[in-house]
């Protein structure tokens, strides 16, 4: 099934940079963990070696049936860094849509098991063309709530997840979070494409076992190292 963004008008793009602009590079931030991570990781602007080879493959999926359900570059460029400054061992992915996060993900730490979950397979990057490659990418399609029950059973715990479906999925984030530890990060897209989306993220922003939370605007991060002061903060991203 692919995913039809909500589309961000330039207008919308304007009034969200003019409402965020004193939150943008760290600015009043205290925190050493937050603010190095705004600077380090949200805000980098390093060309990394693999944004290239990227950038060709999203050329080439833009031509395809598959270019709605791409997220932008500097959402997937993003993805790319966070994995390569946490470095996870593994990475789950609930919704691959065009594989193409995936692929951002996977190519940031290329020693990590990455299982991406969706309803069910297409003839996108699964063909093997984009994939083959990457030989620790698993992708599973059927029913992905219950996919996620078997697989996690089988890991003592989790270090990255990235909910790319863009709707709330609670009862999915439950069984993910029984495997979290201090290092975990959730990445959760389009916590604002609607106000199901926006309730729930404020509810995972406000919950008590949840550390350090960041919005920007197109995606929220979760940590959950709890040795740390519980703060949101708000990024202009």
């Amino acid at each position: 099934i692919i995913r039809i963004m909500n589309k961000v008008t330039p207008l919308t793009r304007a009034w969200v940079w003019c409402k965020r602009f004193r939150n943008r590079c760290g600015y009043g931030v205290h925190s050493p963990f937050a603010f190095n991570l705004i600077t380090w990781v949200i805000y980098e602007k390093y060309p990394f070696y693999a944004y290239d080879r990227l950038k060709k493959i999203r050329k080439e999926l833009k031509c395809t049936t598959y270019k709605n359900s791409l997220n932008t570059e500097k959402v997937d460029k993003l993805l790319f860094r966070l994995v390569n400054e946490m470095q996870p061992k593994f990475i789950l992915e609930v919704g691959t849509q065009s594989g193409l996060s995936t692929l951002y993900m996977a190519s940031a730490n290329t020693k990590a098991d990455v299982i991406t979950f969706d309803i069910q397979q297409n003839e996108g990057p699964f063909s093997g063309k984009f994939f083959a490659p990457y030989h620790k990418i698993i992708s599973l399609s059927g029913d992905v709530e219950g996919l996620v029950t078997s697989y996690i059973n089988t890991v003592s715990q989790i270090d990255f997840v990235h909910f790319n479906r863009r709707r709330p999925e609670p009862k999915i984030y439950e069984q993910l979070f029984s495997k979290t530890h201090t290092d975990s990060l959730f990445v959760i897209e389009g916590i604002h494409d609607s106000k199901c989306m926006q309730e729930w993220w404020s509810e995972l922003v406000k919950d008590e076992h949840t550390g350090i939370t960041f919005d920007l605007y197109d995606l929220g991060l979760i940590f959950y190292d709890k040795t740390k002061i519980k703060q949101h903060y708000i990024v202009n991203f």
